[in-house]
């Protein structure tokens, strides 16, 4: 998936690296660097235009990181590596048109009109019959293991297929700095005391 375009106040590169400072500390030059492997500068960066633009896609790609790639992956490690855990099946939507988070759902139902679509539509019907999306003719799916090289692929092509080397690295470097690190702080600091009300930033406690 990528995510919805979002507004933001952040329009020069200026702004996104104080954004890795706060988020990544020590680490923001690591972070930087990730990223702009994977939005390097292009023609006419020089002007205003340009930096706003390539600034949105960086925040783009971190955004799609955090809320998709690498906290999925970091999520279905988490779940296939606990005790007695039932098996994940993880997979990568790539779909025949640039899709937005939840376009996969009339695919799932088997109502698009594309083959990959009745593929997924008997993925859905084995896994909710035996925990198991495998079935008669269709491409294997493996259960995800923790660390995994692989993710299943549905689209135009369906199969296993390798997660790119590069994207693995800057996925691992957001698990062990953000959300090992920065998320578990974050919250700690949202737990209110018994005494005062939750610390300005965080949600307020449910009435």
């Amino acid at each position: 998936h990528r995510c919805a375009s979002q507004e933001s106040d952040i329009t020069d590169m200026q702004g996104f690296r104080a954004l890795l400072s706060r988020e990544f500390g020590a680490a923001a030059p690591e972070a930087l660097a990730h990223y702009e492997q994977v939005v390097p500068i292009f023609s006419g960066s020089g002007s205003a235009q340009a930096e706003a633009l390539r600034v949105r896609r960086l925040l783009g790609a971190l955004s799609d990181d955090m809320w998709y790639f690498a906290g999925t992956r970091h999520m279905a490690d988490l779940l296939a590596g606990s005790v007695g855990a039932a098996s994940v099946f993880l997979y990568i939507f790539e779909g025949l048109r640039r899709s937005e988070h939840g376009d996969d759902i009339t695919f799932w139902r088997g109502t698009a009109p594309v083959p990959v679509a009745t593929k997924m539509a008997e993925y859905l019907a084995h896994f909710a019959a035996s925990g198991d999306p495998n079935g008669p003719d269709l491409p294997e799916w493996s259960a995800h293991v923790p660390g995994s090289a692989s993710v299943m692929g549905l689209g135009s092509r369906i199969g296993m297929r390798a997660v790119d080397d590069e994207d693995r690295e800057r996925h691992a470097f957001l698990v062990r700095e953000y959300f090992s690190k920065r998320l578990p702080s974050e919250l700690r600091r949202c737990e209110p005391s018994s005494d005062s009300a939750a610390p300005s930033g965080c949600p307020a406690p449910a009435a």
